[in-house]
């Protein structure tokens, strides 16, 4: 019986804002099928100049769309449009929803750009979560001003906090169940429900409710909370966890080899170490166990073959 994460959030842990529930199925805006969620398929260009008999670690994150649901705000109402140009709504680039603002190329070579692969010109649409990335990038001066031309955005919001944390206790104590006895097949297929239990719970968000009236042969799961905006919060939320991680490891002076998948990062073993995943204030939160949410552990080691072209070695780490 797969794990129900949309029954706890739309029935026992509702997101309540001053007593009251959320606006579960506000008309969305005609804007959020042009949000830009940032993706990576990225590679170092001096990933072939690595000396042979090096390591490379792969590394992928421990429940990130948990872990991303957990760390941001939601709309509590409705999206409603802001209208005026230029920095009408600067001051409020933390609320959710989304914003119209420039795509600027990225120069840098060290580290793929905050909005992906694709190769965007002139203006797009962005989630919150996104727009404030930009923010950061250019109060520090990596990132032009950013401009917010048009917005659909929500002033009231609330977190998910006993949602996630409903969740986060469940798979903690499952995740513990197998650690102490690994051959228990009962906990394992647990741990899978719930994993596709809260996976299914935010893919929902983007699927309409049925009408009234259609066929039985025809219907899909009732949800309650059909809000695309969520969705796209949850989403773009865990790509900018993500690629701040790669952002803070270049900092140090230790950027990725490479990026991929949303939540795979690659660092050699000397970078890798000097980075201390950990300890206190590295970019990288390790935990091979997996409980930790939105924390690292390693998937593969591979080290560099003997000659440029050649297949690398690899170690899969269970």
């Amino acid at each position: 019986m797969t794990y129900k994460a949309s029954d706890l959030l739309e029935k026992v842990h509702v997101p309540l804002l001053r007593k009251r529930p959320p606006y579960w199925q506000p008309k969305s805006p005609r804007v959020a099928t042009q949000v830009i969620t940032p993706g990576w398929n990225w590679r170092t260009p001096n990933a072939d100049k690595t000396a042979p008999g090096r390591e490379w670690v792969a590394l992928d994150v421990n429940a990130a769309y948990l872990a991303a649901a957990s760390s941001v705000n939601f709309a509590h109402g409705a999206l409603e449009r802001e209208t005026g140009g230029g920095d009408f709504v600067n001051d409020y680039h933390k609320a959710p929803g989304y914003y119209l603002v420039d795509a600027h190329p990225w120069a840098a070579r060290f580290m793929p750009s905050p909005l992906g692969m694709a190769d965007l010109d002139g203006r797009v649409w962005l989630a919150h979560p996104t727009v404030e990335v930009l923010h950061q990038l250019s109060e520090a001066g990596y990132w032009p001003q950013v401009t917010i031309w048009d917005a659909y955005i929500c002033r009231t919001w609330v977190r998910f906090r006993k949602w996630t944390q409903a969740i986060r206790d469940d798979r903690a104590a499952i995740i513990q169940r197998i650690i102490e006895n690994p051959a228990d097949d009962l906990a394992r297929a647990r741990y899978e429900s719930i994993k596709t239990g809260y996976s299914i719970a935010i893919q929902m968000m983007v699927v309409p409710p049925d009408p009234k009236g259609t066929p039985a042969e025809d219907r899909k799961k009732k949800n309650h909370a059909y809000r695309p905006d969520w969705y796209h919060t949850i989403r773009t939320q865990s790509r900018a966890n993500f690629w701040r991680v790669g952002w803070k490891a270049h900092l140090a002076g230790c950027a990725p080899v490479s990026m991929s998948n949303t939540d795979e990062m690659t660092f050699t073993r000397e970078d890798l170490d000097e980075l201390q995943p950990g300890a206190a204030g590295s970019p990288i939160r390790f935990d091979r166990t997996g409980i930790q949410i939105g924390s690292f552990k390693v998937k593969e080691i591979t080290t560099v073959a003997e000659s440029d072209g050649d297949e690398k070695e690899k170690d899969h780490v269970s």
